[in-house]
């Protein structure tokens, strides 16, 4: 198991950073690997939302459903994602 922990400092309100990231289709955005993200809802996300994305690593393609298991707005936020060669947990604190 690899694990990967990281602090970043943005210049935003921990509600905002929250509500930006808790819109998980946004990853390919921010995250290179990502190449293509959407949600499998409508509204507002919420603790059970699902996204699919598709992710791209050492040139292989590989479709991963993601799903928010904690929804604690503004303090913590937490997604596991699935695919076939693939299980992540990432757990996002806002402080």
């Amino acid at each position: 198991m690899v694990k990967l922990q990281e602090s970043i400092l943005v210049p935003a309100k921990p509600e905002a950073a929250f509500d930006y990231l808790a819109q998980f289709d946004r990853v390919e955005v921010w995250d290179p690997g990502i190449e293509e993200a959407r949600p499998l809802f409508e509204g507002a996300p919420e603790q059970g939302s699902e996204f699919e994305m598709t992710s791209v690593f050492a040139g292989q393609r590989s479709v991963l459903r993601y799903s928010i298991q904690v929804f604690d707005r503004p303090a913590e936020l937490v997604l596991e994602g699935r695919g076939d060669r693939v299980h992540v947990v990432d757990t996002i604190r806002f402080e």
